[in-house]
């Protein structure tokens, strides 16, 4: 298993309740076509108010990961990445909007 640590930043929130959800997807062959699955999803509230970050639990693997927050200005992010065996800490796992 692999924990991944990292912190949300929403530049501009003015709402000390602005949230990120966090989804990571894997990509799953059906005899079509692929199709991405959601593995885990969390909300995470703007480290400009909440200085603990987040962390989850992934199995070791290949991972999509989407990050969308709501309000005008904003948008959804995403990137592949690789979740290893241990912690995994990198600045890639930081997320700002």
């Amino acid at each position: 298993m692999g924990n991944i640590e990292g912190e949300v930043f929403i530049n501009g929130a003015v709402d000390n309740e602005q949230y990120a959800t966090i989804s990571y997807r894997k990509e799953v062959e059906c005899s079509v076509e692929c199709e991405l699955i959601e593995i885990k999803s969390i909300n995470v509230l703007n480290n400009a108010f909440n200085m603990d970050g987040y962390e989850i639990e992934l199995p070791v693997d290949s991972y999509n990961r989407v990050a969308s927050t709501y309000g005008d200005g904003y948008t959804t992010q995403a990137i592949e990445l690789d979740v290893i065996t241990g912690l995994n800490d990198q600045a890639i796992h930081d997320i700002q909007f």
